[in-house]
């Protein structure tokens, strides 16, 4: 049988506004492997290369709607993941994080 990990909340963040300004993952703890990411109000783009398009947004990038959610697997994902607003509408996003050990 192969070993396994047992992966524990180890940090929440709720209400994080994404707006106009390209935003990051809130408060990443060390211990956090994994992201589970719902858009709470109006849709957001989000790309896992650290970078931003010359108009401030992430250029294109991956559609998270209002209501749904997407799981981001691993530190350096985590930290390169970059949110931006999709229309003219703030969204909001909450984040449960999971990894190794006590929060």
């Amino acid at each position: 049988m192969q070993p396994h990990i047992v992966l524990k909340p180890v940090g929440e963040v709720y209400g994080t506004t994404i707006s106009n300004t390209v935003a990051t993952l809130p408060s990443i703890p060390n211990n956090a492997l994994v992201a589970y990411i719902q858009c709470e109000t109006a849709d957001v783009r989000y790309r896992l290369n650290a970078t931003t398009s010359v108009t401030g947004g992430v250029g294109g990038g991956m559609l998270l709607l209002s209501g749904t959610a997407v799981t981001i697997e691993g530190w350096d994902n985590m930290n390169r993941a970059r949110f931006y607003r999709d229309g003219s509408s703030d969204g909001v996003i909450n984040v449960i994080y999971s990894g190794e050990g006590q929060p």
